[in-house]
């Protein structure tokens, strides 16, 4: 039996630094690329969405998966951020990001 054939995202990782906590939207800066399974690097489109204070959606744009795990940290130590959830949506992966201080919804970084 053929093996199929494989998936452009499989095997894939991207990063988004996301440093910019009090805005409704935006693009994160830097460090937003893929690594997909043949060894290549290549950009990815992302986006950042802020709902409330201290919870984001971060969009990478082109880099849905149907199974993965998505983690997140905080950009520095004061507050701690998790990835709640994540989904395949059309061609995008979505993760929801919750970051607390000490128990509180914080945009601290």
């Amino acid at each position: 039996m053929a093996s199929p054939e494989p998936t452009p995202w499989l095997g894939a990782a991207a990063t988004a630094i996301a440093d910019q906590p009090s805005l409704a939207s935006y693009v994160p800066r830097v460090g937003v690329e893929r690594h997909s399974s043949d060894g290549d690097v290549v950009p990815v489109d992302a986006e950042v969405t802020r709902s409330a204070t201290g919870r984001y959606t971060v969009i990478f744009h082109g880099l849905a998966a149907p199974d993965g795990t998505a983690h997140a940290y905080p950009y520095s130590s004061i507050a701690g951020c998790a990835a709640v959830d994540w989904a395949k949506v059309g061609p995008d992966e979505h993760v929801d990001v919750v970051c607390e201080h000490q128990g509180v919804p914080s945009c601290l970084r």
